[in-house]
């Protein structure tokens, strides 16, 4: 069977997840599961549930963070 069976997950990085989801509740009727901040790597991952499928949030803490060096370069 050819074509994709299943996504783990997906990840979005923003800016802000407070002001990100907000907006992803409601467009999309995503349900908010939580969050925790990842301090050896500078950012902090939201967990949304959508259907069956986990989308993630992540948001840089810091100016070197991998997250926001990211955001600033693609948007």
């Amino acid at each position: 069977m050819a074509g994709v069976l299943k996504i783990d997950h997906v990840a979005i990085a923003v800016r802000s997840i407070a002001e990100s989801r907000v907006q992803f509740e409601q467009l999309y009727g995503a349900r908010y599961l939580g969050q925790k901040e990842n301090t050896a790597q500078e950012y902090i991952v939201a967990y949304f549930l959508m259907g069956e499928s986990l989308i993630t949030m992540l948001e840089g803490t810091t100016p070197e963070s991998f997250v926001t060096k990211h955001v600033e370069t693609r948007g």
